[in-house]
């Protein structure tokens, strides 16, 4: 585990048992992140991301009591990432999300900000650019600042649509842009680094013992590890969160 040379990032990662252990505590954790802001602003923004363990996170709040602690007609949802399919096709995150989750809560349209992976994808990646800028208030240095981020790790490192070697195209939007899949070259959108690294909160969900080297490298910060985008995630305001099952933290 961690030693005490490094026991300042114990209190940013948190490791359970089970990912059933971790998808409970931060459902709950999640719920009261949104309710102490709404002491102070409305609506709360939240980028969802796609993935196996964020499904059953996703699932668990579509259900009591969960589904009933927050007055979720208050949350803007965002996505982190999106392939360049349709809305109803199996590989897209909105739909994912939608079935598992929002279409349960009755929401009102304009709260579900999806990345429209049908369109264009520079097109696209311009128009939520511009959604972002509208949407969401900006902090000190003009950047638009979601609340929380919910991020997942590849065994590549990579982290949203931002993959290893993948370089800014020119004249790309700052907030979102194209980036593409090494192994399909399948387009993809995404927010950048520079636009996750300004939220409120970020938290990293992983599970798995595949995941654990990539993990060390990026926690323990690895030389290594300077090359996967997911070691890129660092917020001026230090508020990064690991949750994490017991495979995915062995080799902390």
């Amino acid at each position: 585990m961690i030693n005490s040379a490094n026991s300042n990032l114990k209190k940013n990662i948190r490791v359970f048992p089970s990912a059933n252990a971790l998808v409970d505590t931060l459902a709950g954790n999640l719920c009261q992140t949104i309710l102490n802001s709404f002491k102070n602003k409305k609506p709360f923004s939240l980028a969802l991301s796609g993935g196996s363990t964020p499904k059953t996170l996703y699932r668990k709040l579509s259900e009591p009591p969960f589904r009933d602690k927050v007055d979720w007609q208050s949350v803007l949802f965002l996505w982190g990432d999106e392939r360049q399919v349709p809305p109803d096709s199996s590989e897209s995150n909105y739909r994912m999300v939608y079935e598992e989750w929002l279409k349960k809560l009755n929401l009102k349209e304009n709260n579900i900000l999806r990345i429209q992976g049908e369109r264009n994808a520079v097109e696209e990646a311009i128009r939520y650019n511009e959604v972002l800028e509208q949407k969401l208030s900006k902090n000190s240095f003009g950047i638009p600042q979601v609340d929380t981020v919910l991020l997942g790790v590849g065994t590549d490192g990579h982290t949203a649509s931002i993959f290893p070697g993948d370089e800014k195209s020119e004249n790309s939007p700052p907030w979102c842009r194209v980036s593409r899949q090494p192994q399909t070259n399948q387009e993809r959108i995404t927010l950048t680094d520079n636009l996750i690294n300004a939220a409120s909160q970020i938290i990293f969900i992983a599970c798995g013992k595949e995941k654990a080297s990539i993990i060390s490298k990026i926690i323990k910060k690895h030389p290594e590890s300077k090359s996967y985008p997911a070691s890129w995630i660092q917020p001026s305001n230090k508020n990064l969160i690991w949750y994490l099952d017991q495979e995915a933290a062995s080799l902390l």
